[in-house]
């Protein structure tokens, strides 16, 4: 083949963890000259002259094992002469990416953004370049509407309906004017015009949920149809087509908190500065203080979720620890970094020296990019065979020299198509609904006053919501015969808006 086993071995450094993506990425397993790793039909071929009376018989630099005659085990260099020293591309490309790659685009474009313009557009390659910063800037919204609930708890307001039309009320103003806590607290209101506000606010507020639902749907029965052969077209899954898919499911938990968030507000009413909170995946101003840290561990997790979901179902056999387990290190470390940059230039001392406003985001963007294109170029590029050659398939990153190619391991296919891939697949995207359920609980006074239907979960907590809402020296009990419906809060608030040019002007006081 006049390729030898040192222009194949990947090099490797020592480096800390955020290179090793770099090196994945700059690394090149093949010699375009080289013929094509085909495992299965250097398994057939070898079976095939093992079976002949004189067909061809290898030594052990060559043969490893041949135990049995339809599972032979090849040396790195024996592999390499016999079955092709370069990249094996898949034959199902087409389907491989319309079975992974299609529900995650269908994922995407169910992202909740406000209508604000072009640049939310722009949020998707800053959830794709940096999926921990935009969940937790989600999760910020969120928490910035459980202290409007907390502040509007405490104007010992007849009924929790009230509470919850005052907490839409500064909600807006925070978001529409950019005002404090500390602003809002003592505000004079008209309780009357809170009502009317509010009602106009909860009409034109935006929630997709249940097309994302859907969405995610559809995620799940393509999962489902990868290893059930009666449901999808492939009776033979691949791990490192699975785990590096799985390696996107963070998608699923993000999306869906970004639909329940929804939008406040329609293009109209919105008068607010797009670079300091209005895009709601992108937040600069938020912190580490009070909740913030419990904000960005909780945002962490469904990164952590699918690095853990993927590293598990490449590290099964026959390939164990190989090139793609170094690729989703480093992917996940890239992401992890990507955040840790986005946090320290949204800093104000580092605003005040760098760049700020407009100027920051575009240069969060040029991060984002920098991070976004490698990842998903690499994740398509390696459901498509990148990496399937010899010295990957027979986990040359950790054996070396000593690797060993196992052709046609049947036994340990079908314990990872039957059994393990399902069980950590199935368990990774279970644990992504138990975030997204732990996101809930974490702002849920603010997503209820903000108008979240969910009558299971409503039902659930409403014992937890009373005593919420009659604890404290400084809050009165609900007033029952004076509370209206859930489902029909914006209604109960009634009325309209007062506009002007500069868009809509939130009135509490006396007219």
């Amino acid at each position: 083949m006049g390729n030898r086993l040192s222009t194949l071995k990947p090099r490797f450094s020592s480096s800390p963890a955020l290179l090793l993506l770099l090196a994945v990425i700059i690394h090149v397993s093949v010699v375009t000259a080289s013929r094509p790793f085909e495992r299965a039909e250097c398994a057939a071929y070898i079976t095939a002259e093992y079976n002949k009376t004189n067909g061809t018989r290898w030594n052990s630099s060559i043969l490893f094992s041949i135990v049995n005659i339809f599972e032979p085990i090849l040396t790195l260099y024996g592999c390499e002469t016999i079955c092709g020293a370069g990249t094996g591309w898949y034959p199902d490309i087409g389907p491989r990416l319309v079975d992974w790659f299609l529900p995650i685009f269908l994922l995407i474009s169910n992202m909740q953004f406000p209508l604000i313009g072009t640049e939310r557009f722009f949020l998707v390659l800053h959830l794709l370049g940096d999926p921990i910063d935009s969940t937790w800037s989600l999760l910020d919204k969120v928490d910035s509407w459980n202290r409007c609930y907390a502040l509007a708890g405490k104007r010992k307001l007849a009924n929790e309906a009230d509470i919850c039309c005052l907490t839409v009320i500064y909600a807006a103003q925070r978001e529409f004017e950019n005002i404090s806590d500390d602003e809002l607290e003592p505000t004079n209101i008209n309780i009357t015009l809170v009502r009317k506000t509010a009602s106009e606010l909860l009409r034109q507020r935006k929630n997709e949920t249940l097309r994302t639902v859907f969405a995610v749907a559809l995620y799940i029965f393509q999962v489902v149809s990868a290893f059930v052969p009666s449901v999808g077209a492939s009776s033979s899954p691949s791990g490192g087509k699975i785990g590096t898919a799985m390696l996107l499911s963070w998608l699923v938990s993000v999306v869906m908190l970004s639909n329940t968030i929804g939008d406040l507000g329609s293009p109209a009413i919105v008068n607010v500065s797009v670079w300091s909170g209005a895009l709601y995946s992108y937040r600069p101003n938020k912190g580490l203080s009070n909740s913030g840290w419990k904000l960005a561990a909780i945002s962490a997790l469904p990164v952590v979720i699918a690095f853990g979901t993927s590293f598990t179902v490449l590290e099964a056999g026959p390939t164990y620890f190989s090139c793609r387990s170094l690729f989703v290190i480093g992917a996940s470390a890239y992401w992890g970094l990507s955040a840790l940059l986005t946090y320290t230039f949204s800093r104000k001392a580092v605003q005040s020296c760098f760049s700020s406003g407009k100027h920051l985001w575009c240069v969060i963007l040029v991060k984002d990019f920098l991070v976004a294109a490698p990842i998903l170029g690499l994740i398509v590029a390696s459901s498509c065979g990148y990496w399937n050659t010899c010295y990957c398939w027979g986990g040359g990153p950790v054996h070396g020299d000593n690797t060993k190619v196992p052709l046609n391991p049947t036994n340990i296919f079908n314990f990872n198509n039957g059994e393990f891939y399902p069980a950590i697949v199935g368990t990774g995207l279970g644990f992504q609904l138990i975030v997204f359920l732990v996101m809930l609980g974490f702002g849920w006074n603010g997503l209820r006053a903000l108008g979240l239907r969910l009558p299971l979960l409503n039902w659930m907590t409403s014992w937890w919501w009373e005593r919420r809402v009659v604890q404290g020296s400084d809050r009165l009990a609900p007033v029952a015969e004076a509370e209206p419906q859930w489902e029909n809060r914006e209604l109960s608030c009634m009325g309209i808006m007062n506009e002007n040019q500069g868009g809509t002007q939130i009135k509490l006081g006396e007219e």
